[in-house]
């Protein structure tokens, strides 16, 4: 069960702009558009490239301000299999928006077999793209489009106790997937509280350290705490993440890290509240759901993730006082001494269940 919770130039004239351009490109990898293996970066040879700024440029919050996805719409670089990044985050996590499934590895950043057979779904479905498996000029132009600049409810509206009406107006434009796991294969509760019993270790006894949560998640069934209809957006946007939850995501750490960090990008580019102390600022202005920061909250937050051996995972307590069981990657487990702040998961009450038909959820 998931529980949410270098040339001398002066400022700003146009070769440092280049240069700064040059240097984000090298951060990305992508396939040339003439073959040449320099990550990001065409026409070696002293031709000028397009910039971001130059009136050419993805519209899309999703997409903008990404070196790599500004190249690919600007017909100077393609993105394919090999490729890696932010950018090819942003791709795969549209694709999975719309329905396009990535099961083994989600929207990790690393552009796969996966990724490629996503894409070439999504290009025979927007004819005449060719369904290559590469994002071109044509194809980020079209998911560009897409994905426009969203129209949200009034924040009167965003801010008041969440309704269907309210909530599929937030996560039908861009992310009709959700709704559509909603309806088909989720049983969905609200509560007016849920809360686990979880214990902390300090070193001398076991003690009580309640985990207030948002959500959970079993697979088939999603609980949500009851909340503004924005805040129920996000929820049911990371809680639907977990029922997706890619097949090699294996702890409680990868599992709430991916989740948040990619609900986190989706409240991002949509504009929403999300949770601004998971997000860092990169050097062109777009804010990100910083991987590091994300996974600190996760160690700090959630039971069941140790003290190192990032792919191990705490199952409960040991009969010898003060241990604890632990499941490592290949499925043994071991006994061992707790760690000072670890913790185990306990028991979870809710109040005031409410069953909610969603069947009738659909987008336009």
């Amino acid at each position: 069960m998931s529980q949410t919770k270098l040339t001398t130039s002066s400022p700003g004239d146009a070769g440092e702009r280049e240069a700064d351009r040059i240097a984000d490109a090298l951060t990305n990898t992508t396939e040339t558009a003439n073959h040449l293996r320099h990550p990001g970066i065409t026409n070696v040879t002293g031709v000028l490239q397009r910039t971001i700024g130059d009136g050419h440029d993805l519209t899309s919050p999703r997409f903008s301000l990404l070196v790599d996805l500004e190249a690919a719409f600007d017909d100077e670089t393609v993105i394919r299999k090999g490729s890696s990044g932010r950018g090819v985050q942003a791709i795969q996590q549209a694709l999975y928006d719309l329905g396009y499934p990535l099961p083994a590895a989600g929207a990790d950043g690393d552009f796969g077999n996966e990724t490629e057979a996503a894409v070439k779904a999504f290009q025979r479905d927007h004819p005449p793209l060719v369904d290559d498996g590469k994002v071109g000029e044509k194809t980020m132009a079209a998911l560009d489009a897409r994905f426009g600049t969203p129209v949200l409810p009034i924040a009167a509206a965003r801010s008041a106790p969440w309704t269907e009406t309210c909530v599929r107006s937030v996560l039908c434009p861009w992310s009709p997937h959700t709704i559509d796991v909603l309806k088909t294969r989720i049983t969905l509760k609200s509560f007016d509280s849920i809360s686990w019993a979880d214990e902390r270790w300090d070193g001398a006894a076991w003690v009580l350290d309640p985990f207030p949560g948002g959500g959970f998640n079993t697979g088939t069934e999603i609980g949500v705490l009851n909340s503004s209809c924005e805040e129920m957006s996000e929820t049911l946007y990371h809680e639907v993440l977990h029922a997706e939850q890619p097949t090699t995501h294996g702890t409680t750490r990868a599992r709430e890290s991916y989740a948040y960090r990619i609900g986190e990008e989706f409240s991002i580019a949509m504009g929403l509240g999300g949770r601004p102390p998971l997000r860092t600022t990169d050097p062109r202005g777009r804010q990100f759901a910083d991987p590091a920061k994300v996974e600190a909250f996760v160690a700090a937050t959630y039971p069941g993730v140790p003290t190192g051996a990032p792919g191990d995972e705490i199952i409960g307590k040991a009969v010898a006082p003060g241990h604890v069981r632990v499941r490592r990657p290949d499925g043994s487990i071991y006994t061992r001494p707790a760690a000072v702040g670890e913790k185990v998961p306990g028991p979870m009450t809710t109040v005031a269940e409410v069953t909610h038909p969603t069947a009738g959820w659909t987008c336009p």
